[in-house]
């Protein structure tokens, strides 16, 4: 990005796009490196750059999305912003894009499955002013799925989770004790309890599901606070 002041052109910034083939015809763009040199800095360029960029590759039809190579948390906020803005000019409106799919976001700014749902579950919030019980089971459903191992892999999660989560039940079943138990004492307590396996299990996936949804609202947060102001100011 070159500024050209008194016919004099010097760099304020810069962007490094790498291109990918996607199976089975088309084009990733990857952003790689972002910078606004330090003088230039806070005066709305590096959204300036990363939306002519964006909007570059929304115009080309061989471009199936554009991802970023390990952002930062100040670039994911970037990234957020210019896709919400972008989405909401292109699909008419933050309740539109509310109302969307994911693969309708993926190709309406070139966005990957995951980032298209987390625009359209941020639309949704910001439209609605709350995350309704629709939005928050649709979530965690998607979670669940995602984050959940199969399998070996599964019993091994059961697993580790097993003292706190039989811990929990016990607590809410037959009282906390005064001090922290043993894994044996602890299932030795659950079997007094009349606690199955069954609902440790229950309990563990109720747990981490619940920690995930947090998690996820809080990741959230900069796409939801950008809807927001897109739709005061409009």
């Amino acid at each position: 990005l070159n500024l050209i002041h008194n016919n004099t052109e010097c760099t304020i910034g810069f962007c490094t796009v790498y291109r990918f083939f996607s199976f089975p015809n088309s084009l990733k763009q990857r952003v790689c490196q972002f910078l606004v040199l330090p003088p230039f800095q806070k005066k709305g360029l590096g959204n300036f750059l990363l939306r002519s960029i964006t909007q570059h590759y929304m115009l080309d039809s061989s471009v199936s999305d554009v991802s970023y190579e390990d952002a930062s948390e100040n670039m994911c906020r970037l990234r957020d912003l210019v896709q919400s803005q972008l989405c909401a000019e292109k699909l008419g409106g933050v309740s539109k894009v509310a109302l969307s799919g994911s693969s309708e976001i993926s190709a309406a700014v070139k966005v990957g499955k995951i980032q298209a749902l987390r625009i359209r579950h941020a639309a949704r919030i910001s439209a609605s002013k709350s995350c309704d019980d629709e939005t928050r089971l649709e979530i965690k459903q998607i979670l669940y799925k995602r984050r959940w191992p199969r399998g070996k892999a599964a019993k091994a999660a059961s697993n580790r989770q097993l003292a706190s989560a039989v811990a929990g039940t016990l607590a809410r079943n037959v009282g906390a004790g005064a001090n922290t138990p043993s894994v044996q004492e602890l299932m030795k307590g659950a079997e007094n309890a009349q606690v199955s396996r069954q609902e440790v299990d229950a309990q563990v996936k109720k747990d981490l599901v619940a920690m995930w949804f947090d998690e996820y609202i809080k990741d959230l947060k900069p796409l939801i606070t950008a809807f927001d102001s897109i739709q005061l100011s409009s």
